[in-house]
């Protein structure tokens, strides 16, 4: 009877361990799947994140096409502003330039100072026939204060003032009146057809 006590005993411990075994190779290996998931799913997702840090936004991408279009505009600006300093640079030729702001042939411009020998000539003219008038900016009323240059030497810009430019008794008679360093200067000419005003005397204090 003992005996048969002790095999039941030993058979139910047999099963027992087997059935803890069992318990023991399912929870292992559970832990083992769980193990190798988090291990994936932390691997692929940190790769993920490196590669989206990694490349650049598209906005941010430039083609050689568009790199060369603005160096091209780069150049081409600074090509415009080096054109611009030459112009403001180059010099302004005084004949380009009348009282009134109109352009004049330097051709028709007198020397500035009267001749040694004491003989006036004609300024020049762009006048076809002569416009016997002194309104401020008209070509005649140029061609008189140029004809007064010549006559005194001195430069319209150097006067203190104008102080008239009139009729001097008929067509083709005129009297300039100015001031230069206090003193006056009368000076009178007359119209030549086809040349200009000519300087025939200059009177002093």
């Amino acid at each position: 009877m003992d005996e048969q006590n002790e095999y039941r005993s030993s058979r139910n411990d047999l099963r027992k361990k087997r059935t803890m075994n069992r318990i023991m190779n399912v929870s292992i290996g559970v832990v083992v799947v769980l193990i190798g998931f988090f291990m994936y799913h932390l691997l692929f997702s940190s790769s993920d994140e490196v590669a989206d840090e990694e490349e650049p936004a598209p906005e941010q991408i430039e083609t050689d096409d568009e790199v060369d279009e603005n160096d091209d505009a780069i150049e081409e600006s600074d090509s415009e502003e080096e054109l611009s300093e030459e112009e403001l640079t180059e010099p302004i030729e005084e004949d380009e330039v009348s009282e009134d702001g109109e352009g004049n042939d330097g051709d028709n411009d007198a020397p500035l100072g009267p001749p040694e020998d004491g003989n006036f000539e004609p300024v020049g003219t762009e006048q076809e026939s002569l416009d016997f008038t002194f309104t401020e900016g008209t070509q005649n009323r140029y061609e008189m204060m140029r004809a007064i240059e010549y006559a005194t030497g001195i430069p319209e810009s150097d006067w203190d003032y104008l102080d008239r430019i009139e009729n001097n008794g008929g067509v083709g008679q005129a009297l300039g009146r100015i001031f230069y360093e206090g003193v006056q200067y009368e000076i009178e000419m007359e119209w030549v057809e086809g040349e200009g005003w000519m300087p025939l005397n200059v009177s002093i204090g």
